[in-house]
């Protein structure tokens, strides 16, 4: 592995695929930032984050959780697929625009307004 590296943007603008191995996330944005630069996911399908970006076969591949077999499978599937990989890169750049800040600020300005507002203490 080559290390820190102090530009992640450009060493993603290299790369095909993004390997997401973490066993539990939130909303993982590192997955989130490789899907907007075109990058085909592989990750496990941690109880929350990635199955809420990646529909499995389409613009990423999904394996059970904590199945290292499966995911080893699958990084393997998507290095040797070339149609595959453009396939799945094509369709993240897709779901990474939707999770930018032009997307997703309205909604949160919105939930905001809808919140009841507290009254005395």
């Amino acid at each position: 592995m080559p290390g820190a590296c102090s530009d992640m943007a450009e060493q993603m603008s290299r790369a095909s695929i993004f390997a997401l191995s973490s066993r539990f996330e939130g909303f993982p944005l590192v997955l989130c930032e490789a899907m907007s630069k075109g990058l085909a996911p592989v990750s496990f399908d941690c109880p929350t984050g990635p199955a809420e970006m990646i529909d499995d076969g389409r613009n990423g591949l999904l394996v059970p959780l904590g199945d290292v077999e499966a995911f080893a499978a699958a990084l393997t599937r998507m290095i040797g697929d070339d149609e595959l990989r453009r396939r799945c890169g094509a369709a993240a750049i897709a779901t990474g625009e939707s999770f930018k800040m032009d997307v997703i600020g309205p909604m949160w300005e919105q939930l905001f307004d809808e919140l009841p507002v507290p009254t005395g203490s």
